[in-house]
């Protein structure tokens, strides 16, 4: 009976004892199972941290744009201005009176070349069409150049009427000394005929009156004087007709000799084409001097023209205005100076960040650059003093492709965008820890690179 009931204790405690096993060993080994499959499956990302700042993605600085006196500064540090509203007012005072007188000298340029084209329309025309004297000279140069013109044209024109009242004595001298030869050689040859007939005591027919009226009277005289004396009257007659012959034939070769030394008179028109070639040769050359004026006016102008526009540049410039809204950041170093060099940073304006995005810059240590690229995936964390800390997630956008070098090593410039949400406590300037996600691996990987030493 004790037999029986030891027994069936000890049954129960056998099967007791195999249900606490069971209780205990199949949940440890389910246990087991999920941590290995957890290990196996599960992943972790692969990140590369460093610090990140939060910058702006454009800082718009203010510039001195003109070497000149600031006249009215409204720039205070942290005011938040809108675009285009007015900061800096600059003295122009100088460059507007460069540009006056830049723009009166133009001026004078125009009335210049106004009156050089009328002095070469003028000298073209051959007349002064100047109503009034101007203050370039080119007024009184006309005058003087049409006078010599008028001069030069009597002159040639009296030279011209000398030469033809020299041609008409010479004409005139010729022609009397051709009708005295031609008179001489007539009563030459009147004469010789007279002789012969008297020398053959033939009578004389058709002579002039005069020569008929001597012939007749020597006649009588022969017919009066005896035979004895008759010979010595013929002689005496006939010597003096030869007389008569050789005294006219004297008096052909001497008409005849000053018409052989009879020169032509020379004309001047020679003279008068080349001084009137000069005459012309002279208006072209001051027409060409001119002209050659007119051209370096002009382009005298053109400069004068870019000048002014340049001029126009820097007085648009005389007034600052903000070029986008945001907050002023003064340049500490020029505070309440009024005369600074161009180019002198007055202060820089923060834009106005977007809701939804900001951006970040960073640097990465050169043996790190090898793992990212640009367009993964990154984390930014801020840390809140008294909260919990700010996560949000990003871009990388850019990296640079020069490495710097500093004493902490050597490092390449890093830039992305953030998402960002309105509870985001934005400042430009704020630091945090950056997280660039180069990749996954899973928990068993993680410890087998542990154990190998791998990173």
């Amino acid at each position: 009976m004790q037999n029986n009931n030891w027994f069936e204790h000890s049954s129960i405690y056998t099967k007791q004892h195999h249900s606490f096993y069971r209780w205990v060993l199949y949940p440890v080994i389910l246990f087991l199972c999920i941590i290995g499959l957890f290990l196996t499956f599960a992943k972790k990302e692969v990140v590369i941290r460093t610090t990140a700042q939060l910058n702006p993605e454009k800082i718009e600085k203010l510039q001195v744009p003109l070497e000149a006196k600031i006249m009215e500064n409204f720039l205070k540090e942290n005011q938040f201005v809108h675009k285009d509203d007015v900061l800096v007012r600059l003295d122009c005072s100088l460059i507007e009176n460069e540009k006056a007188q830049i723009e009166q000298e133009n001026q004078r340029i125009t009335q210049q070349i106004k009156m050089a084209q009328l002095f070469i329309e003028s000298i073209s025309k051959g007349k002064n069409l100047f109503s009034t004297d101007d203050s370039f000279g080119y007024s009184n140069q006309l005058k003087s150049m049409l006078s010599e013109k008028e001069s030069l044209r009597y002159a040639l024109k009296q030279s011209e009427l000398n030469d033809q009242k020299q041609l008409e004595v010479y004409e005139k001298t010729k022609r009397q000394l051709e009708k005295q030869i031609e008179s001489s050689d007539s009563k030459l040859q009147e004469w010789q005929q007279v002789q012969v007939a008297w020398s053959n005591n033939q009578s004389l027919k058709d002579f002039s009156k005069e020569m008929m009226a001597n012939y007749e009277n020597w006649q009588e005289q022969l017919n009066n004087v005896s035979d004895d004396q008759k010979n010595q009257v013929k002689l005496t007659i006939s010597a003096s007709i030869n007389e008569q012959i050789e005294q006219l034939k004297k008096e052909v070769e001497q008409y005849q000799s000053e018409k052989a030394k009879l020169v032509k008179p020379t004309t001047s028109e020679n003279d008068r084409i080349s001084q009137t070639e000069k005459g012309k040769q002279e208006l072209e050359q001051a027409i060409t001097t001119v002209k050659q004026t007119v051209t370096e006016l002009n382009e005298k102008q053109e400069k004068n023209q870019s000048v002014i526009k340049s001029l126009d540049d820097q007085l648009s410039k005389g007034i600052l205005k903000a070029p986008v809204s945001g907050t002023v950041h003064l340049n500490e170093e020029t505070k309440g100076q009024a005369e600074l060099a161009k180019g002198t940073v007055l202060a820089e304006i923060y834009p106005i960040h977007e809701k939804s995005k900001m951006k970040f810059t960073a640097l990465l240590p050169a043996n790190e650059s090898t793992y990212i690229k640009e367009g993964m995936k990154v984390h930014f964390k801020l840390d809140q003093k008294g909260g919990a800390p700010i996560t949000i997630d990003g871009t990388l956008d850019e990296i640079s492709e020069n490495s710097t070098a500093t004493e902490k090593g050597v490092f390449y410039a890093v830039k992305g965008t953030l998402k960002t949400t309105q509870s985001f406590p934005f400042r430009y300037g704020l630091t945090g820890e950056l997280s660039l996600i180069v990749g996954e691996k899973t928990y068993w990987q993680q410890i087998v690179d542990v154990f190998l030493n791998k990173k």
